[in-house]
């Protein structure tokens, strides 16, 4: 079963202010969470982020959730390692 992608929308904005190589690595990488929204390259975030994952995608993360009632992948944040999880 295919899972939908949901955007909040901090995390629309940080997307559209990547650059363009960037931003297409992301969204390929994001658009793959639809199909297995838990890849061994994932793994769960602790402590103020507990619930969420995150997705390594060069020096950048995605930070997701799972919504498993309503199959659906929900992109919290998108960052620079150094300052997404803040």
């Amino acid at each position: 079963m295919t899972y939908s992608i949901r955007f909040k929308r901090r995390a629309t904005k940080s997307l559209a202010a990547l650059p363009a190589n960037i931003r297409r690595d992301l969204t390929a990488r994001i658009e793959d969470l639809a199909a297995d929204p838990f890849p061994p390259s994932t793994s769960e975030l602790h402590e103020d982020l507990a619930g969420l994952r995150k997705l390594r995608v060069g020096d950048y993360r995605v930070v997701y959730s799972v919504d498993e009632s309503r199959h659906a992948v929900v992109i919290v944040r998108i960052g620079h390692r150094h300052n997404v999880y803040k």
